[in-house]
């Protein structure tokens, strides 16, 4: 994983791509360490700086598909692969919170090499939206750590943001649930 991390930074640093770090590496941050063989990234390019990004990529050992393109100006998450297990998952921002997420992120050392962390409430509200078991568990794990510092008026508004730009009513409802934990 560390060497993954390494060529995804050099990636998004040697491009200048504003970016932020989502998913189960944010999550151990904030939360529990656990395991995980990908690296989830919101990134924010114009159409015209896309090609050369994802040629950075492939220099610097990404195996990049020929749909990852038209996937990513579409919005859609696409998986640029490293070796056989690795892999980076990569979205476009374009919602309200992957702007806020990525104004607030803070640069974490991750295995030696610095990235943009989204914030706990970017983390859990992130992981509302899935709330599958083990986004569940990455957000009560965040609660646990970190139960008296967490925004939690800046929380629901956020999910209550994306529950309208998705169209996804369980947004809402996942956040109340969140809501009885803290």
């Amino acid at each position: 994983m560390e060497e993954v991390i390494r060529a995804i930074a050099h990636a998004l640093h040697s491009t200048k791509t504003q970016y932020v770090v989502i998913g189960g590496i944010a999550a151990s941050i904030w939360g529990r360490p656990r395991m995980t063989l990908d690296v989830d990234i919101v990134v924010v390019l114009l159409p015209e700086e896309l090609s050369h990004f994802l040629e950075s990529l492939a220099q610097s050992g990404f195996q990049v598909s020929p749909s990852a393109m038209r996937k990513l100006l579409r919005a859609l998450p696409t998986k640029v692969r490293y070796g056989k297990r690795l892999s980076v998952d990569l979205r476009m921002a374009s919602y309200t919170l992957d702007r806020q997420a990525l104004e607030r992120a803070t640069p974490v050392r991750v295995l030696g090499t610095s990235l943009r962390i989204a914030s706990k409430e970017d983390i859990i509200a992130y992981k509302v939206a899935r709330f599958e078991d083990l986004d569940r568990a990455d957000i009560k794990s965040i609660i646990l750590r970190h139960r008296k510092k967490i925004d939690a008026t800046y929380l629901v508004t956020a999910c209550r943001q994306l529950a309208q730009e998705t169209g996804d009513a369980r947004i809402s409802d996942n956040m109340d649930v969140v809501l009885s934990w803290l």
